[in-house]
Order: C-alpha cells, then sequence, then structure tokens
C-alpha cells in the first residue's frame, strides 16, 4: 500500500490505486510538455535572431556597393507651351504647361542586392506671388528590376500638366528635379535627387 508515513509511492500503489496511474501519467506528459516548449522557444529565439543580424549586415554592406547614376540627367528643350486652360478636371481654371524633355540616366549601379523597388520621379519647383513654393511632379515611374533601370527617353512628354492653382506661370523660372526613392529589402527609405535642370516659361501665352 500507500507508505503514509512518507508519503511514497511504489510501483504495485499504482495497481491498487487507479487515479494515481492518471496522475502519474498527467507529471510525465506535463514534464515532455515542458521540454518541448522550451525547446522550441529556444529554435525560434534563436532563428529570429539570425534572421536580424542576417537583415542589419544586409542593409549595411548595400551603402559599400551602392554607387552613382551614370548619364545626362534631365534636358528640357523647346518648344515650352503655355496656356491658360478653362476645363483642368478637378482643378479650377488656370495655367498649364507641356514641352518636350530628355532623361538620360542608368541606374543600375545604385541598385544592390537590398533594393526592392526604386520610384522614380520629376518635380517642378517654382514661385510665385500667391505661393512661395510650388512642387508639382510631372513623371513618374515604378522599377522593379535591375534591367529596367537604364532609362533613355527622348522627346518624352510630362505624364501630368505642370499646371498651377491660378495664372501664375507665365514667366516662371522652374527647377527640374529628378529624385530617386529607394525602397530597400531591410532598412530605410534612401531619397536622392542626382539631377537638377532650370528653365524659364516664356512670358506670353502660346498657340498650344
Amino acid at each position: 500500500g500507500i507508505n503514509a508515513e512518507y508519503g511514497a509511492c511504489q510501483p504495485s500503489d499504482l495497481l491498487i490505486y487507479p487515479p494515481l496511474i492518471h496522475l502519474h501519467t498527467v507529471l510525465i506528459l506535463l514534464s515532455i510538455m515542458h521540454t518541448a516548449t522550451t525547446r522550441l522557444n529556444a529554435i525560434v529565439t534563436y532563428g529570429v535572431l539570425v534572421l536580424v543580424v542576417a537583415a542589419v549586415v544586409n542593409h549595411l554592406t548595400s551603402y559599400a556597393l551602392r554607387k552613382e547614376p551614370i548619364g545626362s540627367g534631365v534636358v528640357v528643350k523647346e518648344p515650352v507651351y503655355v496656356r491658360a486652360a478653362a476645363q483642368r478636371g478637378y482643378l479650377p481654371p488656370g495655367d498649364e504647361s507641356d514641352f518636350p524633355f530628355d532623361l538620360v540616366v542608368d541606374l543600375r549601379p545604385v541598385w544592390t542586392w537590398n533594393t526592392k523597388v526604386m520610384f522614380v520621379y520629376l518635380t517642378a519647383e517654382y514661385k510665385t506671388s500667391p505661393n512661395v513654393f510650388n512642387q508639382v511632379v510631372v513623371w513618374d515611374r515604378i522599377i522593379q528590376k535591375k534591367e529596367d533601370a537604364n532609362l533613355n527617353l527622348k522627346d518624352q512628354h510630362p505624364e501630368y500638366y505642370l499646371q498651377d492653382q491660378g495664372f501664375n506661370l507665365r514667366g516662371a523660372k522652374i527647377n527640374f528635379t529628378l529624385s530617386i526613392n529607394e525602397m530597400p529589402i531591410t532598412g530605410l527609405l534612401l531619397l536622392r535627387k542626382p539631377y537638377t535642370y532650370s528653365f524659364t516659361i516664356p512670358s506670353t501665352y502660346t498657340h498650344k
């Protein structure tokens, strides 16, 4: 039987008292579960640590590989048109401009193994009497592959008209900027503006 004085349990007691069989089984299962949970937790923790270290190394080493883009950049060509538009979608009437431009830039040297996607866009920045700073995106492109990062565009026109909030474009000096916003696989977004170009809108309305 059970030794009441010492509380010891002999194997023969398990045959006499069935509840002790269940208690013994539960204790064994709990021990196994505790061991398995501990091991699983250790494996997951180690795996996460390895991923974090790999991500940091991947991000830091990409800086050493990243180079400057190659090419002449962006050049606005003649003729530059400006007109007073009565219908501009959701915008009220106002000035808008259209012009051809060349964009020659090879972004493949910028691309590294940590690059996921590049957002490339052209912005026109200018000042007017109502607004000290105006910025308008006139062209953009999403590059998802390195082989597509070599841009050689000739006589390209803005995807979106250069549109002013009022009638203030005539005679305005425009600073044209190419921006590259690189989204990495790991790490921070990287923004660079390697090319700029300045030109002046005609002081009178054109025929177009």
